[in-house]
């Protein structure tokens, strides 16, 4: 027997990645199931229909509202200072001598001391 079988394939705008089916498959039976699997495994719509998997929405969200930066912390080597950005993972450090209070917010030294350095346990 020969029958037409129509499915939906949600694909990502940024990096063309095919969501898969918690089955495997990468279609899904109705664009309503594509959706509820796609929210359930971390992809973003925007109102224009565009989709974004998991790993490019959180680049594209740092991209639209900002980073979401830890407090600087002391590197034990070589030294200087580090943070990153909770959702994306971007990694900023200022070489040893510089100081990061020159790139970003005022605050007092004893506040950059108290941080955790890089191999520390807290």
């Amino acid at each position: 027997m020969l029958q037409v079988v129509s499915w939906v394939r949600l694909r990502c705008d940024q990096c063309a990645e095919i969501l898969m089916s918690r089955t495997g498959d990468t279609g899904h039976p109705s664009a309503h199931a594509a959706h509820t699997e796609a929210t359930a495994a971390g992809w973003r719509d925007d109102p224009g229909g565009r989709w974004w998997c998991s790993a490019c929405a959180v680049v594209l969200a740092c991209q639209d509202w900002g980073h979401e930066f830890t407090e600087w912390r002391r590197a034990l080597a070589p030294g200087g200072f580090y943070r990153y950005c909770q959702r994306c993972c971007l990694h900023e450090r200022c070489a040893p001598g510089e100081h990061p209070l020159t790139v970003s917010q005022d605050l007092d030294e004893g506040d950059l001391d108290g941080g955790v350095a890089v191999g520390e346990v807290a």
